[in-house]
C-alpha cells in the first residue's frame, strides 16, 4: 500500500513539473514574432512578479 502510494505521487510530480515547463505562453494577437531576448525578459518578469506574491501570502500566514 505505502509503495503504491509513493509510486503515485512520484508519477504526479513527475506530471505536473513537465506540464511546467510549458507554462509561459505569449499571446500576440498581431502574430509578430517575439525574439529570445523579450521572451526571456517576459520569464524573468514573470517569475519574480509569482515569487513576490508566493512572499507575500508565506509573511501574511506568518503573521497571523
Amino acid at each position: 500500500m505505502l509503495t503504491a502510494l509513493k509510486f503515485a505521487i512520484s508519477v504526479l510530480a513527475l506530471a505536473g513539473a513537465s506540464l511546467a515547463q510549458d507554462g509561459l505562453t505569449i499571446d500576440n494577437k498581431h502574430k509578430e514574432r517575439v525574439s529570445s531576448p523579450e521572451v526571456e525578459k517576459i520569464y524573468s518578469s514573470a517569475k519574480r512578479a509569482v515569487t513576490l506574491a508566493d512572499s507575500t501570502v508565506e509573511i501574511e500566514r506568518l503573521a497571523k
